[in-house]
């Protein structure tokens, strides 16, 4: 087996064993989040701590951020289903996602600054 294809199958082996954990976790414990979401900050959370090293998951990783937009396909495909719905509720949708991602910015600002004043401080 080539040193190539362990280092692969050891880095799908951490992503799938993060993902298919907090799955199992969501289904043994009602989580407010979905399980992919929690399984995306549970690698960071290892990742930052260096409980496991970026080069460990780098073979299987590398070639998702590479095809990252063909996932986008289906997701593209549903709402192309769903015209007459989005004909409908496209200004309700567009000023929801308008106002959420002003709160957000305007959000962000602030901790920042408060952040930034209590380290001065």
């Amino acid at each position: 087996m080539s040193i190539h294809l362990f280092h692969f199958i050891r880095a799908a082996l951490i992503i799938l064993g993060c993902l298919y954990g907090c799955k199992w976790l969501a289904t043994q414990v009602s989580l407010p989040l979905p399980a992919a979401i929690v399984a995306m900050l549970l690698l960071f959370i290892l990742l930052s701590t260096r409980v496991i090293k970026e080069q460990w998951i780098r073979p299987a990783a590398e070639p998702l951020l590479h095809w990252m937009g063909l996932f986008f396909v289906p997701a593209g495909a549903g709402v192309i289903d769903h015209l007459g719905l989005l004909e409908q509720e496209g200004v309700a949708l567009v000023a929801a996602a308008s106002i959420s991602t002003v709160a957000i910015i305007l959000t962000a600002g602030h901790l920042y600054q408060w952040l930034e004043r209590r380290d001065d401080q």
